[in-house]
Formats: C-alpha cells, structure tokens, sequence
C-alpha cells in the first residue's frame, strides 16, 4: 500500500482517490484469501478476515532436520517481521537430531526451545507432527512440547499381552505412546510389536528382543521397555537392569527408553500367562503365585514377595490361613511395609477349641514392597494346627 502523504491533494481525497487509494489493497486481500472477485457477494472482506484469522498462521516446511524453512501457503501472505507474542503453526518434514532454528517468509534464522527455555536435544519436533511456536521477542518456543509436570509417567496404550502364536517366548504392545524416563520426549508406536525373549535383540517387530549380556533362565523377571531413536524410531526389548543398560548396548542409535512392565518366567523359563489392564497385571494362574507357606513369628520378619526388583510396586496378595485342632482363639498374621513400617492388612482365625470348629480366612489386599521386593510379617497367639499360604496375584505399576 502506498503512503497516504504521496497521495495527498489538497484538504481531501477525492471519490476517485479515496476508491484507487484502497480497492487494489482490499481487491488482493480477497484474492489471496483463496477467493475469486465477485461483484454479487458483499461479504467478501468478511470471509478475508475469517479465513486470515482461521490459517493465516499455517506455514509449510521447505527445510531439513534441525533447519526449518517456512513458507506461506499459496496463495497466503505472510508476515513481514517477528513480534512477541506470534504464533506460527507447520507440519514438520523432518524430526529434529539436535539444537533446531526456524526462518520464516526469510526474515531472518531463530533459535526454536523448547516452553523452559532450553535447546533443543533432538526428537522433540517429530516427522508429520504439527508444531506450535510462540514468539517470545528473542526467540520461538514449542508450545506443544510439554512441561515436563505435564509429561511425568505419562504412559497410553502400549499394553503387554503373551503372543498368541508363542505365549511361551513372545510378547505384543499395542499401539500408543508414552513419556521417556526422564519426562522429556513423547514417544509414539504406531503399530503393534512382537518381541521374543528366547532370542537376542534385533531391530523390528517378530523379531529378538532380549539383551545379549542377559541370560534366559527360570524364575527370572525381564523387564519390557520401548526405546527411540532421536529420528523417531521406535523399537522394544527385553533387560533385566531397570535402565535398559543392556538393551541400549545393543540397539545402536536408540537413546530415549521407558520400562513399561515386566514379565516373569517359569521354572522352565517360559513367560507366565497374565492379563495387562492399564497399569495392572494379574497372573493367570490360581490362587497365584505361591511365595510362602511358613507362619512367621511374633517379630517382623523381611519376605520377600517376588514382585520386580529395582521398582517399587503395589503388590496385590492373597492370604490363606486356616485352623484345626490347637489353634489359639483370635490368631492372625499382619503385613506391614518395609519402608515406613505401616500395617498394611492382617488376616486372622478365630478357633473355638471347646467346639472343635474349623475357621479359615481368604484375604486379599494391596502392599507397597521396597526395591528388594521386601515387606515384613509377623504372627500372634498362633499356637498349634495351622495352615498358611501367601500368594502373588499381581502388582499395580506406579505412574505418577
């Protein structure tokens, strides 16, 4: 548009001045706005402002990893300077390796951080992702790249579940996505894995997934993690160290892991049947697994409940207590925490000798273990003519 001053007249434009001075400006508006002029429509203008005001954000991405080059999409006008306070939208062509900048309408290269400030590390701006940024004066930020609050343990679908063509070896995740250890990275499976314990770790689904340094023995747990590349490859496997230590020395290229759940084996090293619901996992055995049949004493006594270690858990036990001839009136067996020492659950029978009547109780109940899989447990006025049995049903994993 040209400056009103060149333009100027005398006291006042004209008709003719006033309509030249603004009906090329508003006539290109309208173009540029993806319509064609028409004399029939007087509302034009309107949807000008409708349509800028609904994309006039949205660039498309010409640049390479790490350099974002962004152009207005035709027939679009773009901006012709940087502000605070901006915001800008684009499709990304290539996910970042490392320290990105944008250069938008070529105005000039800006560092893009993510929402605290800091430089980006890479995989953070995903192929096909759409990416917010927000000017703040100096620099662009990714606004949908989250808090870090916002991103802890978070964690959606990627369930465990045994393969139904080799339950004994083999394990599927489903689709979904999830937060990296250490709440950075979003990372994303869009398909189904199968990994299989029984061999060593190669990339791609139906293929091995344990780590090479680890062995596949009975009685053993394995923890399952996603892994991924800063490209956005994704992958999964098999370690027994909670990191994924193992794995990573083997899977070249991934950097960002999160464990996910852990599978068990048998005694002939074989996956135990179970059932993955959210952040549950049950066994699929009855009345569970057996971890002790020996009444404690009237001191806290550690037992170790064979739950993941290195983890902390909600373990979910069973308790089975039943007496015959010689049991003490009101006998009981208590839990308690190991870290804390909180009494958790009690299970208990009340014996009547004097009418010789059999009493038996079925308890279950939640428990948190420390990292040693230890709780503590303790009897009283046992005496004699009692069964017992604890079992491991399952655990609840602890997104917060």
């Amino acid at each position: 548009m040209k400056p009103v001053a060149t333009k100027n007249v005398g006291d006042q434009y004209t008709a003719i001045e006033f309509n030249k001075l603004t009906s090329e400006e508003l006539q290109n508006a309208v173009v540029s706005s993806s319509q064609s002029l028409s004399e029939s429509d007087q509302f034009q203008m309107s949807k000008t402002i409708a349509q800028y005001s609904s994309d006039g954000d949205f660039y498309i991405d010409a640049g390479s990893a790490n350099n974002y080059i962004l152009s207005p999409q035709t027939p679009r006008k773009g901006i012709s300077n940087y502000f605070n306070g901006q915001k800008i939208r684009f499709v990304a062509l290539n996910t970042n390796t490392s320290s990105s900048t944008v250069n938008i309408s070529s105005i000039g290269i800006k560092q893009i951080l993510n929402m605290n400030g800091g430089a980006l590390i890479g995989g953070e701006i995903q192929t096909g992702q759409i990416i917010n940024l927000f000017y703040d004066g100096s620099a662009f930020k990714i606004v949908n790249y989250y808090h870090q609050s916002h991103l802890r343990r978070f964690v959606e679908g990627l369930t465990m579940s045994n393969n139904t063509i080799d339950a004994n070896y083999d394990i599927d995740a489903s689709i979904g996505s999830c937060s990296d250890s250490t709440n950075s990275i979003v990372m994303i499976s869009n398909s189904v894995f199968t990994k299989q314990l029984d061999a060593v770790w190669a990339q791609g689904t139906n293929a091995g997934g344990r780590a090479s340094a680890v062995s596949l023995t009975s009685d053993t747990y394995y923890h399952f993690f996603i892994i991924m590349k800063l490209d956005g490859t994704v992958d999964f496997g098999f370690d027994t160290s909670v990191t994924a230590a193992n794995l990573l020395a083997d899977a070249s290229g991934f950097v960002y892991y999160r464990r996910l759940n852990s599978v068990r084996t048998d005694g002939s090293s074989h996956i135990l049947p179970f059932y993955a619901q959210n952040d549950y996992i049950f066994y699929n055995t009855t009345p569970g697994i057996l971890i002790t049949n020996t009444i404690p004493g009237a001191s806290l006594t550690d037992l170790n409940i064979n739950t993941p270690s290195g983890i902390i858990v909600l373990a979910k036990l069973r308790a089975i207590f039943y007496s015959t001839a010689g049991m003490t009136t009101g006998s009981m067996i208590e839990y308690y925490q190991k870290t804390g020492g909180c009494l958790t659950a009690s299970s208990w029978v009340d014996y009547d000798g004097g009418l010789s009547v059999t009493s038996s109780s079925d308890v279950t109940f939640d428990i948190f273990q420390n990292t040693s899989s230890l709780i503590q447990y303790r009897s009283s006025l046992i005496g004699g003519g009692a069964a017992y049995s604890l079992y491991l049903i399952g655990w609840q994993e602890l997104n917060y």
